[in-house]
């Protein structure tokens, strides 16, 4: 997704939501498809870099940044964990090149229903099983993934270990490179 600026629009008596963000929002995918996105993290890079240098660095918190997959797809979220490795490791040189992020939140912490397409395509950390009355929850391989990296352990990705199945898990750095 592109935004520009659409200062403008403010200047309507009669907004709309869209009006009212004073943004031109252009998407370069369908956004009512279940495809994966594009991982493109310098791109995020890129539109820090310019906030700082035309906004004046202001605090900047990002929000529901993830990859989205298709439901019950797998617990091996190998997508997943790139998308977050390249997109944080933007925003951690958007830092390094001053920009002023505050904080950073993944798209989401389990699977849910998504508002333009239901339950056909699952953001979650964890998959959430349906069919069973309890709603049982299941850690994906992201989900050990962030917490390997939130708790500072490592961001590398071969690193990551499934406690049930280390099978599932082996040397997956040849994928990154």
């Amino acid at each position: 997704m592109n935004v520009s600026d659409n200062y403008g629009a403010l200047n309507n008596k009669l907004r709309d939501f869209n009006a009212d963000m004073a943004v031109n929002l252009i998407y370069d995918q369908d956004l009512f498809s279940n495809t994966e996105y594009s991982v493109t993290p310098w791109g995020l890079q890129q539109e820090l870099d310019k906030f700082k240098l035309l906004y004046g660095n202001p605090p900047i918190f990002i929000l529901e940044n993830g990859q989205r997959t298709t439901s019950n797809s797998s617990l091996l979220d190998l997508s997943r964990v790139k998308y977050f490795h390249g997109y944080i490791g933007a925003v951690l040189d958007a830092l390094r090149n001053g920009s002023n992020v505050k904080g950073y939140f993944a798209w989401s912490f389990m699977d849910v229903f998504e508002l333009l397409d239901g339950y056909r395509s699952s953001y979650g950390l964890y998959y959430v099983d349906r069919n069973d009355p309890e709603l049982k929850r299941y850690p994906k391989l992201s989900a050990k993934w962030y917490k390997h990296f939130l708790m500072g352990r490592t961001s590398s990705i071969e690193l990551v270990e499934n406690e049930k199945d280390p099978s599932l898990v082996s040397d997956l750095g040849h994928l990154f490179e």
